[in-house]
């Protein structure tokens, strides 16, 4: 770990002379500011560079405040003072006696970038505009709207420190998106100038955002860059989306900021369920994927491939969905489990998309996708998630679009069998699936036989997809999981997922799985328990497709027999 330094820019008596000084002359502020941080020079009070940083900070305490004096800085000119300390400031850190070169170097790496000093005292002058703005105010919003643009090219081309990943640097990116929160708030048409293909903000705050290493910029960044692109907060930036839709270029624009565009999802996934500590920190994060996933849907379908193939993404997310599942939530507090089980459901949502996606648009891609998944721990992920999520709207849909993926792979190209090795059956899974298919949502009483097996017709809408309230996908997805389980262990194989060997002998409870010998069946007990004694049996005549299933202890008949 790297030694911390600490910076001394300025002595408290320096301070709290320019604090005065900042109060009662505004023009002696505005042409120390025009001193600079490395020259020689002095100006007519004989202020030198050694004066411009608490010239700086006193200037950013007053903006803070808000008051008269610090409209009295704004009449003189302040604001172009500040933009150009954005332009022409470069990080300095002056030889220190006995310092070696490798902590020269050090030092060089933490110090923040010297843009800062400027950018923290224009983020104090934002953030304290009043809500009708006085004319000092309305001057300075002109003033820093005109600049905008030079300055975001200047922080693009001249990152200085800004995307080291030391801790000191973290402000640096959270000021810039900070200021950019408040100025679209304050003056709502510095949107139409962000959307613009010139402007360098948006490619910025996703460069920013891939390089954020802590909580706070994450985030400031994460809230920003949603903002401008779907609002659904600040009624005037709501407004304006309506009126000026999100530009068809967002899209690469934004990816501009990342090299190579893959960075972006790896980052996503990382911040997803590392760099996040709060479970609602980790829910925007959520939030902002799907809504990235889906301008690639809609703007980017040529970034789809880096999407598919950001395991960092993919395996990430697996593990956010496996913990909202696995949250611990309140007794009582029906709100918190509702939407841990809604962002779990999300992610099965996600992959049945893009699943989907490679299946009916890049076929060639599917087997790609379908490996990382696996790779990423995607069956797993389903064990912990489905029996707690099964019951959440649209789930048993989702996973029938995996299902019909995952075993059209299977049917097209045997040779991916062995990528589904060790990964099937699962009877947490399946059990799960079972008997949410025999539970009637409205009474979560027991389906009668009559209900379950019917005579085969489903009621469809006008495009001949099942109606709502049809149950065509509880009823389907289990036997779907069930067909692809046969697909992957065929019968006359161990029935331990992990073991291919021929079986020899069956469990004596049920007579139904089979086993290579009794380690493997002591071995599989924990999981075959679960669906121990379950008989499916053959499908049931003109029913279309459903089968006849007895469950010991709930249903002692054969349903629909």
């Amino acid at each position: 770990m790297s030694e911390q330094f600490y910076f001394l820019t300025h002595t408290p008596e320096q301070a709290a002379k320019w604090d005065d000084i900042a109060r009662t002359d505004p023009e002696r502020v505005c042409e120390t500011l025009d001193v600079g941080f490395e020259t020689k020079t002095t100006n007519r009070w004989g202020d030198s560079a050694q004066d411009v940083y608490p010239c700086y900070e006193a200037t950013g305490k007053l903006a803070r405040e808000g008051t008269a004096e610090w409209h009295r800085l704004l009449d003189v000119g302040v604001a172009e003072k500040l933009c150009d300390g954005v332009l022409q400031a470069r990080v300095y850190v002056p030889p220190l006696p006995g310092m070696s070169e490798e902590r020269q170097r050090e030092a060089m790496r933490q110090v923040r970038s010297g843009h800062f000093v400027a950018l923290d005292a224009i983020c104090h002058a934002v953030c304290s505009v009043s809500k009708t703005p006085n004319e000092s105010e309305r001057k300075f919003l002109r003033t820093l709207k005109q600049r905008w643009p030079e300055m975001m090219k200047h922080l693009w081309d001249s990152p200085q420190n800004a995307l080291r990943p030391e801790s000191s640097h973290a402000i640096e990116r959270a000021v810039v998106a900070k200021i950019v929160a408040r100025l679209t708030h304050a003056d709502p048409s510095v949107m139409s100038m962000i959307d613009a293909d010139f402007d360098m903000t948006l490619p910025l705050l996703t460069r920013y955002f891939i390089h954020a290493t802590e909580e706070r910029d994450t985030l400031y960044l994460l809230e920003c860059i949603t903002c401008l692109t779907t609002p659904i907060v600040d009624k005037d930036l709501i407004k304006h989306r309506k009126l000026h839709p999100l530009p068809k270029t967002w899209l690469s624009r934004m990816m501009g900021g990342s090299t190579p565009p893959r960075k972006i999802f790896d980052r996503c996934g990382v911040h997803l369920t590392q760099t996040m500590k709060k479970e609602e920190d980790a829910r925007m994060i959520m939030d902002f994927i799907i809504t990235l996933l889906q301008l690639v849907n809609d703007q980017g379908p040529e970034f789809a491939n880096d999407l598919r193939q950001s395991a960092s993404l993919w395996t990430n997310m697996f593990i956010f969905m496996r913990r909202a599942a696995e949250r611990k939530i309140e007794p009582g507090d029906k709100a918190a489990g509702a939407r841990a089980k809604r962002a779990a459901a999300n992610v099965i949502g996600l992959t049945a998309n893009w699943m989907h996606s490679c299946f009916f648009q890049s076929p060639d891609q599917l087997k790609v996708f379908v490996e990382l998944c696996i790779r990423a721990d995607f069956f797993n992920a389903l064990d912990a998630t489905v029996p707690r999520v099964v019951a959440t709207e649209g789930v048993t849909q989702q996973l029938t679009r995996i299902i019909f993926c995952l075993d059209s792979l299977l049917s097209k190209d045997p040779s991916t069998s062995p990528l589904f090795k060790g990964q099937l059956p699962r009877p947490r899974t399946f059990h799960a699936l079972l008997i949410h298919a025999y539970i009637d949502p409205r009474t979560r009483s027991l389906r009668t036989p009559s209900e379950f097996v019917r005579t085969g017709q489903v009621r469809r809408d006008a495009k001949g997809l099942p109606a709502v309230g049809s149950n065509f996908f509880d009823e389907s997805c289990w036997q779907m999981w069930h067909a692809l389980e046969k697909r992957v262990k065929s019968g006359g194989v161990c029935a331990r997922r992990v073991c291919d060997e021929r079986a020899t002998a069956r469990c004596s409870k049920c007579g139904q799985a089979q086993y290579c010998g009794q380690d493997c069946q002591k071995k599989d007990w924990k999981e075959h328990k679960i669906m121990c004694g379950v008989i499916i049996h053959d499908e049931v005549p003109n029913s279309g497709g459903l089968h006849r299933v007895t469950i010991p202890g709930i249903n002692a008949p054969p349903v629909g027999g």
